[in-house]
Parts: structure tokens; sequence; C-alpha cells
């Protein structure tokens, strides 16, 4: 019996069909020694050689009318008595016109069919690659997504095979976990004999599940590779044989391997363990494959080594994914008329939805696809594979908890692709009383459990680093579908009717809403709560009909003054979080924000505001304070290490202010400063001209740090109203005035601080403010810059300070004056010292609670690396980021013998190392020391310096790095050099340039 599959591409191509069913039919032929990679010509001869000879039997799925069956109907012969096909369709009348009687016609949903058939997430997605003749008799169609950042998860399934107990294997509906669990299960049948395993099964976990009919289906995939012994134990099973005894009786002997796809509880795992597992034995190897982390962690014995979790792709993964399986033509017919990466962004990183996405749909269709995105997935027959992702996706959004789905549904706030920083959605929460104190547990305590709880559903994902997350794109599709009774969020996006009245809490203004006073000002201001901006700003946004908004959220409105300023004070007394980052035309707080008295959140960082009003003080209640323009200028290391490909160089692009300050990271040397100017103005009229993606993007230039000098040169001047652009160290007396602010008299009255900085304590009141440090007992987070020898021992005193319990701190020192005075509190978790730094003191390993820790290095001889970090910090792999400045023309060897105790520790860190070249400098670096766990190499470079990997290894010795970044004066050899090190790198990291001009 010869079989065949073949899905129908839209427009039907006659001349394709023959040839690829003449593949299905070489491929699932086990009797056959050749491959598949035939020529068509050999192919079609083929599948004439077999339509013509023997019994065969072919499936064609997808057929959409008649006039293609016709087509298809022309190249079999008239006569099939030897042949069966079998005809997959959505259209009733497609299947009745097909067939001569209406008997042969079958309805599935007419059917009851067996729970191991049922329609569920386990069937699988795009269209039809077989991998095996089992594959074929499977209820399972799966296209493999052979993705950058999978390799290694594939590689450790790979290796997981290999040892018996059991492994879980988890992640959200969709996200492919059966398919890359086949490829690796795939691969490792056809070595059962040098593996010595003498049997392998896969089973889907019946629903409801049923333990008898699990047993049956484990035992006849048992025998699958052998239809007669697979026979065989159908017949028993018919005549009574128990298929539990026989499967216990196999667990029990010999090596096996098990996979169990679509495990949906613990007291069904608990039932398979107990009636089949109840003999310990320690040659069988079981995967599980579930969609619930507890499910998983149940099956592993919550050992967290044998959990794998597995995620969505990244929106460029998903995109080159989405362009491997669709249609070449169609996709050349749709580029420029349809927004396909907004499309594929809003499929989730989910394969099965970029899959079903792929196929060939009528491009009409296609046109305005990207509009009720989720209702034509409810509704279009062409998406009848996503039936089950979809109802799966309801009852997940149904057993959440009623803590939570309120913060659920508040994501659609922000815009589709949207980078957001955890701590502005944490404070927005608490703000908005999603999130208040409980017994034990502060409202910042349960804000971020609940966001680290939407991070483990994968409804928010980590995007380049900890402190910057993203909405998944298929569950914000799904959220914003949701009835109005359901969601409370609205948006004005597009065009909006004047008729049009909406009415909710939370209201948001999309970048390509066209500015309609009319329809704003018939919108119901009575609940509204908050109000949040993106794209152009106009003056009339601000209503005196406000008076119970919480929240204002106008990040990056470039055109807003402090005249609406004064009038946001005047008008919403009732803020409880305002943020104007990255308004820089702001030069000033007016007095007036002393009225807000029940203000929490205060964050003006990226303005141009260099001193808080006095009035400040009258705001008991305010937690957080933000403010100062400082960029850490490696504050991209997180985004530099997004990859374009396989060893390209590109230039960095532009960032939002979101991944700006992805990490609260704060101060280094060489940021853009913005200078304040009072003449800095930009009419609405103008800004409004800036409400495309582009120009927004553009807007942000003026504050990165890391963005291309010469991205930066061919944009800027089309803004030419921006503040001017300097670069400078933090501890010129210039800079101070400009990267931080002057804190008035009295800020220690604000007993209620969570977070304050960047304060400039080498200015007027600086020292005042250490003297007074210590009375805010409550602060977590400092971040101060301008330390020198004369107000050093006054910080110190307030850090050794009883009442002093800070979480986080960092410091910029203008001078080296560190020293063992240095005696923070042992609450302290992250430390960061920036500066011209040449010893660490001992004190610092007395910190036992830190977790993370940024340090700069100045060195005039390489053993000075040596002394600077041995037997300093309490735990090597805390060292997060390390910048090295080398004075004078040296060679430093990290392979030599005085780094030795830097391999105490598995995964070594400086994920960041920064090597900062005056003159010149040659590196040697080695697999097993202080190299091992960087993922980002960036290198700095002066005039006339230049900067060399010397060794055998280069930078293979790198072995998980991930970006090479070249910054500042570097010659065109430097940049050769780099880039046939990074070509020769296994891991094909991406060289970043960033020159001076």
């Amino acid at each position: 019996m010869h079989y065949g599959w073949v899905d129908v591409l839209h427009p039907l191509i006659l001349e394709d069909f023959c040839p690829s069913l003449g593949h299905s039919f070489r491929k699932n032929d086990t009797e056959s020694t050749e491959d598949d990679t035939g020529s068509d010509e050999d192919m079609v001869e083929l599948f004439a050689e077999v339509i013509s000879g023997g019994n065969w039997l072919v499936v064609i799925n997808g057929l959409q009318s008649m006039e293609e069956w016709q087509l298809i109907k022309s190249i079999f012969p008239s006569e099939c008595s030897k042949g069966h096909i079998i005809i997959i369709t959505n259209d009733e009348s497609v299947a009745t016109g097909c067939v001569d009687h209406e008997y042969q016609v079958l309805n599935v949903n007419d059917v009851a069919l067996p729970p191991s058939m049922q329609a569920s997430d386990y069937y699988g997605y795009g269209d039809y690659k077989d991998a095996a003749r089992s594959m074929f008799l499977s209820n399972r169609i799966e296209i493999p997504h052979d993705v950058k950042s999978q390799h290694e998860v594939r590689w450790t399934l790979e290796q997981i095979m290999y040892r018996p107990g059991v492994t879980s294997v988890w992640g959200i509906a969709g996200v492919g976990k059966s398919t890359l669990v086949r490829e690796c299960y795939d691969h490792f049948r056809e070595k059962l004999i040098t593996h010595d395993i003498q049997r392998s099964a896969w089973v889907d976990v019946p629903d409801p599940f049923n333990l008898v009919e699990f047993s049956r289906l484990l035992l006849l995939d048992f025998h699958r590779p052998d239809l007669e012994a697979m026979e065989a134990a159908a017949i028993g099973i018919m005549q009574g044989q128990d298929p539990i005894q026989v499967c216990r009786k196999i667990l029990g002997q010999g090596r096996n391997l098990v996979i169990i796809d679509g495990l949906r509880s613990t007291y069904d795992w608990d039932l398979i363990t107990t009636a089949l597992l109840s003999q310990p034995t320690t040659k069988t190897k079981i995967v599980i494959i579930t969609t619930e982390e507890s499910i998983a962690e149940h099956g592993a014995q919550q050992q967290v080594h044998n959990m794998i979790n597995i995620k969505c792709l990244e929106d460029d993964e998903a995109y080159d994914f989405f362009k491997k399986i669709i249609n070449p033509e169609l996709l050349a017919h749709l580029n420029g008329k349809v927004d396909l990466a907004k499309l594929v962004a809003k499929c989730g990183g989910l394969p099965k939805v970029v899959s079903a996405m792929g196929k060939p749909l009528n491009w009409l269709f296609w046109e305005d696809m990207n509009d009720d995105f989720m209702l034509k997935l409810e509704t279009d027959p062409q998406f009848h594979s996503l039936r089950g992702l979809l109802s799966w996706m309801h009852s997940y959004f149904d057993s959440c908890s009623d803590l939570v789905k309120p913060c659920i549904l508040y994501l659609s706030v922000f815009p589709a692709s949207s980078k957001i920083r955890r701590g502005r959605l944490v404070r927005r929460w608490i703000a908005e009383g999603y999130s208040r104190d409980t017994l034990g547990c502060t409202a910042r305590e349960n804000a971020q459990n609940r966001l680290s709880e939407l991070v483990k559903l994968s409804i928010i994902q980590q995007v380049t680093n900890n402190n910057i997350c993203q909405v998944n794109g298929f569950f914000r599709e799904y959220i914003v579908s949701r009835p109005m009774e359901d969601n409370l969020v609205f948006a004005l996006d597009g065009r909006c009717s004047p008729n049009t009245q909406p009415t909710g809490q939370h209201l948001t203004i999309m970048t390509n809403w066209q500015r309609d006073k009319n329809v704003f000002e018939g919108i119901d201001f009575a609940r509204l709560r908050s109000l949040t901006i993106f794209g152009a700003w106009c003056s009339f946004f601000i209503s005196i009909k406000m008076k119970r908004l919480r929240v204002l959220d106008l990040e990056d409105m470039i055109a807003i003054k402090d005249d609406d300023i004064e009038q946001i004070f005047l008008n919403l007394l009732s803020l409880k979080f305002i943020s104007l980052r990255g308004c820089r035309n702001i030069s000033r707080l007016p007095d007036t924000l002393g009225g807000l008295r029940q203000l929490q959140t205060l964050d003006v960082r990226f303005t141009s505001i260099v001193m808080l009003p006095s009035s400040i003080i009258k705001l008991q209640k305010l937690q957080y304070i933000h403010a100062g323009t400082v960029v850490l200028p490696d504050d991209d290391w997180t985004s530099a290490s997004s990859e374009d490909g396989d060893g390209v160089t590109s230039q960095l692009p532009t960032a939002t202010s979101a991944e700006l300050e992805g990490r609260d990271s704060s101060i280094s040397s060489g940021w853009p400063i913005v200078q304040p100017s009072p003449e800095i103005c930009i009419t609405e009229s103008s800004a409004q001209a800036a409400t495309s993606s582009e120009a927004q993007h553009c807007s942000m230039l003026p504050k990165v740090g890391w963005a291309s000098k010469q991205s930066r040169t061919s944009v800027v001047p089309r803004l030419p109203k921006f503040a001017p652009i300097t670069w400078s160290l933090c501890g010129s007396r210039r800079d101070r005035k400009t990267c931080s602010v002057k804190v008035p008299v009295g800020i220690e009255k604000l007993v209620a601080l969570h977070t304050l900085g960047v304060v400039n304590v080498n200015a007027a009141g600086g020292e005042a403010f250490l003297k007074q440090l210590a009375k805010l007992t409550q602060l977590l987070k400092l971040r101060v810059c301008g330390i020198n020898k004369k107000n050093w021992q006054l910080l110190c005193s307030a850090l050794s300070d009883k009442n002093c319990h800070l979480e986080s701190l960092s410091v910029r020192f203008d001078e080296d004056c560190l020293d063992d005075s240095f005696k923070p509190p042992e609450t302290l978790k992250s430390l960061k010292l920036y500066g011209p730094i040449r010893k660490l003191p001992d004190t610092i390993k007395g910190l036992l609670n830190i977790r993370k820790v940024d340090l700069d290095m100045t060195i005039t001889r390489p053993f000075d690396m040596h002394l600077f970090l041995k037997d300093k910090l309490p735990l090597y792999g805390i060292l997060n980021r390390l910048c090295i400045k080398v004075q004078g023309d040296h060679k430093i060897d990290f392979s030599e013998a005085e780094f030795n105790y830097l391999d105490r520790v598995v995964n070594v860190v400086p994920r960041v190392l920064k090597m900062d070249c005056s003159s010149q400098l040659e590196v040697s670096l080695d697999y097993h020391y202080i190299s091992r766990g960087v993922l980002v190499l960036i290198i700095q470079c002066s005039k006339g310096s230049f900067f060399r990997v010397s060794g055998i290894f280069g930078l293979s010795s790198l072995p998980h790095l991930k970006t090479v970044w070249l910054k500042g004066s570097y010659s065109e050899e430097q940049q050769a050099h780099l880039q046939e090190l990074v070509d020769g790198h296994d891991k094909k990291p991406v060289l970043k340039l960033e020159p001076l001009q």
C-alpha cells in the first residue's frame, strides 16, 4: 500500500501538485531506501507509477472549489479500483460534489469521535511535512520552525532523551511544544538500536482522561514499527487482554522512551504513575508535554532542571518563519499592500497561529486582515484549525483569579508591540488601586507578584532584560476583542465618529487617531481614572471634567510645554501618578505641584528639569521621584544583544525611552545631555507631523546614548527645534547641572519615599541632603552623582545609619575616593559604582544579600585587574557588568593563572564586558575563566587607539557571545579585525557599529 498526503495550494498549480504527491509517496514508503530529494520529473514518474500500479491511498487536504477538483481529478485514472482518495474540505457543496453517493460524505460534527481523535491543541499546525510513516498515520500535521532562539532548547531536548527519568516540557497552547519534541523524538527513534532502547511510544492523552484508553493507545504505539505486532496487540485487546497490565509489564522491563502529550491535571498523572509505574525503574525515559507549569512541576517532582519551558517566538523570528511558509508569489503580491509585520506580530509568536496565517488565502482577504483580526480567526472557516486554541484561550482567561483579571484587561492601554517598563506598570497598578497593601505584603510587592504571574502565563513577555516587558500580541488581540462590559479600557484610534460616545475608566489616545476636538469633548469623563496618550500632543486633551483622574501618562509628548503642565496641576488634583518622561520641552515644575496631595509617583526623567520646586515637600504620599536626563551609555547592552542575523553588521536602531531605561542603571560616562533651553518650542502642528512611527522614533534620538551616530546625524536635522545634544562625562561641572536634579531643603520630610534619583550632591544643597538622608527610612532605591572627596564621608555616614534599608544603590564618582568607610546596609541587593575607581573596598564582601553588581574599573597595569576583583565580592556570579578602562599600552591575558579564582562558579558573569581603550590594547581570552559568561562585548575606542583580540581561540572563547559592539573613533582596520573574529564564531554574534562623528 502506498500512502500520500498533499495540501492544496491556492491558487492551484497542477504542475506542482503531482511532484508534491510523488514526494509524499516516497517519504511514506518504508521499504524504499531512497531519499525524497529527487527532481520534480522523477517525482512525476513515481506518481504515475504508483497510480497506475499497486494499491494506494491519497489524502487531499484543503480543497476549496469544484473547479479545483475537476483539475485534480483529471490526473487520476477514471477507474480507481485499486486506489482510494480522501478529500478534506470545509465546504459541504464541494464535499458532496466530489463523490458519487451521499453516503460517501462524512461530516465530522455528526460523528462521535473517540477521545484520542477529538479536536484539541494536540493537532499540529502548518502545511504538511511528515518525518516518517508514523507521522502519516498520526492525527498530527506539523511543520518544524527552526529558529535561532530555540536551538538551545532543541539541543537540551535531544540530550534528555538519553537520560532515564521524567522531564516536563511546558508552555502555552500553540507555542510548538509538540513540534519540538516530535522532531527530537523522530531523530532519536532513527537511532534506537545504537542507544539500546527497546521500545518507544508517543501517546496523546485522551480527553476526558480514561486510563484504559490511554493504555490502549500507548500499547499500540509501542508496536507501531511492526504492523503485524500492532495488529496482534489490537486483537488481544478486543479479546479481553488488559492493556494496563501489558503496558506496566513493558515499562518495567528494558529501556523505553515514552512521550505523553497533553497532560491536563496532576490527578491524571498520579493515576498513570500508580497504574503503570508502580515498580521503580531506572531505565525508562518519560517526557510529559503540558500547558500548565504546576503540572510540569508535579511531573518533574519539583526538580527545575527536569523542566523545559517553551517560549513564544520573538516578533522578528515569527516574521521570518512566516516568510518561509507563505507562497512566495503571494508574499511578493502583498508586499507594500498589507503590513505583514504588524499582522504577524498579532500572532503573538505562536507558531500555530503564524502557520495558519501563512496558508494561501485570497489576497483580497489579506488586505483587511489587520482589522478585526480576532473576529476573523474566530468566525472564518479558513482558520478552523485554530478553534481548539481559541477555546483554550477562553478557558485560560476564565481560570485566572479575580485579582489578576483586571490587570490583564488593563494591558490593552498600551499599543501592540510597545515596550513597557515593569516599574511603570507596577506603579500605575498601585495608583489605580489594582494592587493594595495586604497583611505582610506591600502594594508594590503584590503588584510585582501579579506581574510575575502574567509573565508565567505568557500574557506578558520579557524583552531584552528583566525590566522591559511586552504584551503578547495574540493575547492583546483577544483582550481588545472582548465585549465592552468586560473591558474597561477604550481607545481613540483611527477615525472616530462624533456620534461615538465612549465611556469607561481608562482612555488611551493612539498615535494614528485624528485629533478631533469635537469627538474628544463628547466623551463622558465622569468615570475616567486614567489617561494615556501616544503620538502628538494637543492642549485640549486636559479637561476640567477629569476631576477623578488618578493616572496621567504623557511619556514622550515632545510638544507639551510648561504652560500645559501648569494647567494640569491646577485642574487634576486627584492625580496619584504622573509621567512626563521624555517631555524635553519642560524646563521647570510649577509650585502648583504642591497641590497634588494624593501624588505617589512623579517621573520627569529625560526632561530639561534641573531643580525640584520647594513645594514638593508638601506631598506626604509621594513614593517615587525619577528625575535627571542621564542615560547610561551601555543601558543598551540588553538591546545590543538582539541579533540581526548570522554575523551581520548593523547600525544600531533608535529606541523608545522604555528601551533606554529598561534597566534601572543610571549613571556612567558618555551619554547625551539635553540642554535646558527656554526658547525650545515645538508647535502642535509640527508635532502633529511627527505622528508617524518613524518620526516618533526620531524624536527619541537626542536622549539615546546608544543609537548610531550616523542615523542620528541623518535624522536630527529634520527636527531643528529640538534641544541640542552634547556628549561629556558626568564629572564635568556643566554635566552635573543637567544629568541630575537639585533637591530642595526639607526633602527629608517626604518620609514615604521609596525611590529617589538622580540627585546631584555636588550642587548647592547637596551636602545638606546627605546629612538628612538617614531620615528617609522607607527609601529603598537611591541614585546619586557628583561624589568626591569632600562629600564622600557624608554619604558613607548616611549609608551606615541603622535606619538605612536600601535595596538598590547607584553612585557616580567624580574622583577616586572609594574606600573601606563604604559600609552600605546588608539589605542591599543591587550596587552600581561608576567613575574612576581603582580599588574595591573589602567591605563589599560583607553584602551577603547582593544579587547584582555593575562596576567601572580604571587600571594602569594588567595585574591591577586581578587585585581589583580578587576576594572582593561575596559571590562572583553577581557581577553583571564590568567596564575596564586601561590607561597606556598593555596586553591583558584573561587565561593567566591569577584569574583562576574566577572559575569557582558555573556561568561566571559579567554578562557585559566593556573595554574602554584609549591607546593600544591587546586582550587574550580563555575558555575557562572570566570570559565564560559574557553575552555582550563592548569596545570603546578613542582617537588613535586600537583594540586587538589575540590568541588561538579569538572570540570563540566567549561561547555565549551574542553581540560585539564597536564604538567611538575606530579605524577600518579595527572594524575588519572584529568582523573577521565575529565571522569565525560558532554562534555568529552580530557586530554593531557606533562610529563617532
